[in-house]
């Protein structure tokens, strides 16, 4: 996570410099949001892909 934050941080401040802090901190928000939005499809699919491999070892075993 703290390398999520570090980009971020880089991202935003990367702006251009009249942008106002409340339009950053939109900014942050939802970069922010992307990244668990990321970080929570990327565990789901290591779960199907172990559930997969669970069922194909299981079915293997039962022959």
């Amino acid at each position: 996570m703290k390398r999520s934050d570090e980009m971020i941080e880089m991202l935003v401040s990367s702006v251009r410099e009249d942008t106002s802090e409340r339009d950053k901190a939109v900014l942050r928000r939802v970069l922010c949001e992307l990244v668990r939005v990321a970080q929570a499809e990327s565990v789901q699919s290591i779960e199907a892909d172990l559930r997969a491999v669970e069922m194909a070892i299981s079915s293997k075993y039962r022959h």
